[in-house]
């Protein structure tokens, strides 16, 4: 499972670069407004929000919470918003995602028996620590999705699934490259073939 995280760019529009990323094969966009004001967040939502709908894509945003039920998007990413797992099952209803950051096995394990569907790892994490995490956290029978958010080569994404998550969030990897909608495939491709060995 491939996630874009879609934030502010220096070459494209967090707009382009959605329409890249699902022109690329992505089905899962996560917006990451930032420091944004609400009028760009709502004009940057007048453009994305269509084009997902057309393409049955996922769209979530980190964050942001009371804009993101204002727009009416599927979920969010907590990150640095303090409200719990259960005010926003609440806000949003039984059919939203709901994604959590983590930056240790403890904070994986306070998840258990909350109402998330999946937990994203700190960007800043590296991989051996997170393999770690993972092995322990499913050793305890654990089934909740957890998901890679860090800046791992392209042509790496094997050894990142191989670690044991369950799906990978990038960013800058797509947004950067030379062609978006390439990379966005290439991604795709690399996590396809790490799924089937």
């Amino acid at each position: 499972m491939l996630q874009f995280i879609a934030r502010e760019n220096n070459r494209f529009s967090v707009p382009e670069l959605v329409q890249m990323a699902i022109e690329g094969g992505c089905a899962w966009v996560v917006l990451d407004p930032g420091e944004m004001s609400d009028e760009v967040i709502r004009e940057i939502a007048r453009e994305v929000i269509p084009l997902c709908k057309e393409t049955s894509t996922i769209l979530t945003m980190v964050d942001h919470v009371d804009m993101a039920k204002e727009l009416g998007i599927h979920g969010v990413l907590l990150q640095n918003d303090r409200r719990s797992p259960a005010e926003l099952r609440e806000l949003f209803g039984p059919e939203a995602i709901i994604g959590v950051e983590i930056g240790s096995l403890m904070q994986a394990m306070s998840l258990q028996g909350v109402d998330v569907d999946y937990a994203q790892f700190a960007s800043t994490m590296d991989l051996d620590s997170i393999s770690h995490i993972v092995t322990d956290f499913r050793s305890e029978g654990e089934s909740l999705p957890l998901v890679y958010a860090g800046d791992a080569p392209i042509s790496n994404l094997g050894s990142v699934m191989a670690s044991g998550v369950s799906g990978v969030a990038l960013s800058d990897r797509i947004a950067n490259a030379e062609d978006p909608v390439k990379a966005t495939e290439q991604a795709i491709a690399e996590l396809k073939l790490a799924s089937e060995n």
